[in-house]
């Protein structure tokens, strides 16, 4: 299927950060919080119009950290959305750790047929009392060749990481990611494989980040597509811990344009974090003009896209 991303940052290769205190938003209100999220996926899932989007299939780029090379078409607004929990070991000597919790999400708007403006954030970061609002993540990404019998997809990305008014201690700073995604059918098993360099802190003592996943997965009856994801992260000074771990995922496309995913993560390096939990939604919104393969359908073959 194919993280939050991604041109997403990779909150699983972050150290402990240093967390803002945010005195309006108190744990006892994480509750409603997560009601409140909740009932805009179920908004989401029963908008009748859904602004004659139904046509367009979504495109997933979570929840592993490998993403497709592909793009929805032309004209078309998707988002990523979900809830992440982390059981965080910051030293050998805690026995007992902690629990980060995060509400990535990510906006996609295909500009054209190869290029996709994204928009997003780890969303809002909880560990016992302390929130912070993660940086704001802005980028292009650029679908270079379809895939053929012989070669895969292709496509490229670059996304800026941009501190928030919230964003305290380590974590407030300027980061740029890139990404080279391929993907590939192979008779019933799909794959994304991408490999990223994060270049983190750039405006001081820049820190650099390597980065390698490969995600499978494959269509069962009842529109159920199980993935499988193995990923390393290298370390970067003090920026970023090293990590890596086999990621197992369950998706369910409700609908064309509306994917449910749910899974868990076990990290190959339990002094950084021995597993993680999620759950999270992918929808295509609307579709706002026409492609350039939708027009010549409609136009060429007599075919009706919306």
């Amino acid at each position: 299927m194919g993280p939050t991303r991604h041109a997403k940052q990779r909150i699983k290769a972050r150290t402990a950060p240093q967390l803002l205190k945010v005195d309006a938003l108190t744990h006892d209100r994480w509750h409603p919080f997560r009601i409140a999220t909740a009932l805009v996926f179920a908004l989401v899932a029963a908008s009748p119009a859904q602004l004659q989007a139904d046509e367009v299939k979504a495109l997933p780029c979570r929840p592993t950290n490998a993403c497709t090379a592909d793009v929805v078409p032309a004209g078309a607004l998707e988002l990523e959305a979900g809830y992440l929990a982390r059981r965080l070991q910051f030293a050998p000597t805690t026995s007992t750790g902690q629990w980060q919790q995060g509400t990535p999400f990510l906006l996609k708007l295909t500009l054209v047929e190869w290029l996709q403006l994204q928009a997003g954030s780890n969303g809002l970061q909880v560990l016992g009392d302390q929130a912070y609002f993660d940086n704001l993540l802005l980028g292009l990404k650029a679908h270079a060749r379809d895939q053929s019998k012989q070669a895969p997809s292709l496509a490229l990305s670059v996304t800026a990481s941009l501190p928030t008014a919230t964003t305290g201690g380590d974590s407030r700073m300027f980061n740029l990611f890139s990404t080279a995604y391929a993907s590939k059918d192979f008779a019933w098993l799909h794959a994304d494989l991408n490999a990223g360099m994060n270049a983190w802190r750039v405006a001081r003592d820049a820190q650099l980040q390597g980065w390698v996943a490969l995600a499978l997965s494959t269509e069962l009856p009842h529109k159920l597509s199980p993935m499988l994801e193995t990923y390393y992260f290298s370390p970067a000074g003090t920026v970023a811990a090293r990590d890596g771990g086999v990621l197992m995922a369950l998706a369910w496309a409700a609908r064309p344009w509306l994917v449910v995913d749910a899974g868990g993560d076990v990290g190959m390096f339990p002094s950084t974090r021995p597993f993680s939990l999620f759950v999270g939604v992918t929808a295509v919104l609307a579709d706002f003009w026409e492609s350039e393969a939708e027009f010549k359908l409609r136009t060429g073959h007599g075919g009706v896209v919306r």
